[in-house]
């Protein structure tokens, strides 16, 4: 699998979407009596936008689409970029290997919504010039961040901390920073126009945005491990290889090395004090990215290799355990 994914030919381009066709097919075929099948009520929560009831069948189609969608843009970004001297398709497919481990893969809500408008806002992040003044940059770098996050509100928290990546790779400027203050707040307006329209903000609306709760199956704990595995392999040889690249893309990559190391901790001290393990899928972003770095420039190490063909042969393995 990884040498089919580590290019792009007909081949790897057919697999990809008959790989998430099989992933949901097999959940939905070992929802009973599977300890690893995630319940749904046909529920789909958007955030500030509320809450829908959808069928089985539209819910499959939407996972497929936003999953498919957002592997594509991981690819786009990552080959744009040069993060490999030869185009790939690793990133997109790791994307949907470590997805799997979450719920957002096959009960689709707000979070697969949030990933598209975070992909839209990396592609900014890596155009973004050190030298030079980005307002138009910084404005749709707010934006796009602004909009995820009234799909998954959760994300809010986040607002300063991308702001702090980017002042770790270029220095601080006012107008810079009021433009993407500004980008993010413009979806905050309709959002709240919206809510108060409809006469929809209360509490019970607020619980919904925080503590939209779902059983959480009884292994999702090996699942934790599988990512937990990845992300130290990634810490192992990201960093080394992020040192052989160019000034621009190695520091806006080093901001996003530190964003995927403050999700994992966000994410696995949830998971540990508050019991929730709907944090996760914020991590798999960065890490989709920095680990086919570190793959396809360390295809001799044995612990990257390990930790790849271990997510990779549990993704499948986990729909038969009973």
């Amino acid at each position: 699998m990884l040498r089919i994914f580590s290019q792009i030919n007909i081949l790897s381009l057919l697999l990809l979407p008959l790989i998430i066709a099989a992933y949901l097919y097999l959940h939905w075929n070992s929802v009973e009596g599977s300890l690893y099948a995630f319940e749904t009520e046909e529920l789909v929560n958007l955030g500030v936008w509320g809450i829908q009831r959808v069928g089985m069948l539209t819910n499959d189609i939407l996972c497929f689409a936003f999953v498919l969608v957002n592997a594509t843009l991981l690819n786009y970004i990552f080959n744009k970029q040069n993060f490999y001297e030869k185009n790939s398709l690793l990133p997109g497919f790791i994307y949907v290997i470590l997805l799997t481990n979450v719920r957002e893969f096959y009960v689709f809500d707000g979070a697969l919504i949030l990933h598209t408008f975070l992909i839209l806002a990396t592609n900014v992040l890596f155009r973004i010039s050190f030298n030079e003044l980005n307002f138009g940059a910084l404005f749709n770098f707010g934006l796009f961040l602004g909009i995820g996050a009234t799909f998954s509100p959760k994300f809010y928290f986040a607002l300063p901390l991308f702001y702090i990546l980017i002042l770790l790779s270029k220095p601080f400027k006012a107008r810079e920073f009021l433009l993407y203050i500004t980008g993010w707040a413009i979806p905050q307006f309709y959002a709240a126009f919206f809510l108060f329209f409809y006469d929809i903000l209360n509490e019970k609306t607020l619980y919904s945005w925080w503590l939209f709760s779902y059983q959480i199956p009884y292994n999702y704990f090996m699942n934790t491990i599988i990512i937990g595995i990845v992300f130290i392999s990634t810490l192992v040889g990201a960093k080394a290889v992020l040192s052989k690249t160019g000034i621009q893309l190695r520091k806006f990559s080093g901001a996003y090395f530190i964003l995927m190391v403050v999700s994992t901790l966000v994410a696995f001290a949830v998971f540990l004090f508050f019991k929730r393990v709907d944090f996760f899928h914020f991590l798999i972003l960065p890490l989709s990215l920095l680990f086919s770095v570190s793959l396809l420039k360390n295809k001799s190490n044995f612990v990257q290799m390990l930790a790849f063909y271990i997510a990779l042969i549990y993704s499948g393995l986990k729909f038969f355990f009973n």
